[in-house]
């Protein structure tokens, strides 16, 4: 989204199909976190709410940049409304995710998650991805993306314990806004039932793809949530109705 959206929306001299140049604006809500380092990029900087997607343009100048070779222009709209639409799939089971072992307490309400930044990661396989490919005999996923969400979560009772220790200021609203990371992992449907259950297909298409979305275990916090340790009500569900493993 970022990285293709940076391309310019020029067509090549011997692109026979002509291509759309303009834009669909994300449902995806643009973090801005102090953590965040991340500069703006410059084609996102008109749009402060939320990240924009590549044109069809850009899209196809991207990809023929990394080499891909014989691309039928005509097919880029499709493959980039596939783009947008698993986009959309993944970010939606991150929200429920975030609803389900984040609630907030009756009568209140927390800020919205936000997605600061991401990496594609095409060829590193995550822990879990490793272990379901050379030990359980599963098919390896085709993609892997990392995203690094804003979200507001509880104080949980190990922080205040530690807080109590170390006197330790905790914040008054009993609430924490950080950055967590989450990994998804892109896998070959069966059955064209869309992303993950998610109906990342969008408009009728029917997608053959499935999402695994989940956090990286790679903090104590993370890890606690995985096992329903932490406050709230279990670990939530990140992919479509599975257990998050």
């Amino acid at each position: 989204m970022e990285e293709t959206a940076s391309h310019p929306q020029e067509a090549s001299a011997d692109q026979m199909f002509p291509l759309q140049t303009g834009r669909v604006t994300s449902s995806i809500p643009r973090g801005s976190s102090a953590e965040n380092t991340t500069p703006v990029p410059k084609h996102q900087a008109d749009t402060p709410a939320t990240w924009v997607y590549p044109s069809e343009q850009q899209y196809y100048n991207a990809i023929k940049k990394k080499g891909w070779k014989g691309v039928d222009p005509s097919t880029i709209p499709y493959v980039l409304a596939v783009h947008n639409s698993v986009n959309e799939a993944s970010w939606s089971k991150i929200i429920k995710y975030e609803a389900d072992t984040h609630p907030a307490p009756p009568g209140t309400s927390f800020l919205p998650p936000r997605l600061v930044r991401f990496l594609g990661r095409p060829t590193a396989l995550s822990p879990k991805a490793f272990v379901n490919t050379y030990l359980l005999g599963y098919t390896r996923p085709f993609d892997r993306h990392d995203w690094v969400v804003e979200r507001t979560r509880p104080v949980y009772p190990h922080e205040r314990l530690v807080a109590k220790v170390t006197g330790e200021d905790l914040p008054a609203s009993g609430t924490v806004r950080e950055e967590t990371r989450f990994v998804i992992d892109f896998y070959t449907g069966q059955g064209g039932t869309g992303a993950g259950g998610g109906g990342a297909g969008g408009g009728g298409d029917n997608v053959n793809m499935f999402l695994d979305v989940r956090p990286a275990l790679d903090s104590f916090t993370n890890f606690l949530e995985k096992f329903g340790l932490g406050s709230g009500d279990g670990a939530g569900e990140g992919k479509g109705g599975t257990s998050n493993a």
